[in-house]
């Protein structure tokens, strides 16, 4: 069968994609070292801007500025991930319920609506119902974000494993709570193929 890459004109388009992303990255990248204080005029080699941000008048802004991104990304990628641990159990072992195909959509919807309407629309939540902006509300617009990347390739996870590895748990005595832990937790993760009904 004929590759991709055989395909006349693949190559360019390649080349083109890549200079059209990493060509700008590599120019603000070149001008990081630039002396002067203008984006345009090359004043020569410098680590002056580097030096700034540790040991400048604003350094303490700089560094507060990292612990936030920081905590708020580690914070934000933990709780939607459990947040999307529960939606996809509930969406794929819940069986059929009013309103499924509306929660689908509406846990996919930050993937369909550009990140500038999902921002400008959280601004408008949060004035709407008085919650001061800061901190706590650039979590939350984050979490709401990254909860579809979370959800679905646990929701793909969980679709490829057979409900008969927890029915056997539960016939066994076991909760619910220890047939998530002790069954479909560790074989969401092994990398081994388990066997099916059909070849046991």
């Amino acid at each position: 069968m004929k590759g991709v890459r055989h395909y006349p004109g693949f190559l360019a388009m390649a080349v083109g994609c890549l200079v059209i992303l990493y060509a700008p990255l590599i120019v603000v990248m070149i001008y990081s070292f630039n002396d002067s204080a203008s984006i345009t005029t090359w004043g020569g080699f410098s680590w002056r801007w580097y030096a700034d941000v540790f040991t400048g008048p604003d350094a303490p802004r700089f560094k507060a500025a990292a612990w936030n991104s920081i905590t708020i990304a580690f914070l934000a990628a933990t709780t939607a991930t459990a947040i999307a641990v529960a939606a996809a159990v509930a969406m794929i072992r819940g069986g059929r319920f009013r309103g499924k195909s509306a929660t689908f959509a509406l846990i996919n919807l930050p993937l369909m609506v550009p990140e500038i309407v999902t921002a400008v629309a959280c601004l408008i939540f949060f004035s709407t119902i008085g919650l001061t902006t800061g901190y706590m509300t650039i979590l939350i617009a984050h979490i709401t974000f990254c909860i579809p990347f979370a959800y679905l390739p646990i929701a793909a996870r969980l679709s490829g494993i057979e409900e008969t590895y927890e029915q056997a748990a539960r016939d066994l005595y076991a909760s619910r709570a220890q047939a998530f832990w002790l069954i479909l937790v560790p074989v969401s993760y092994t990398h081994l193929t388990l066997p099916t009904n059909r070849e046991v």
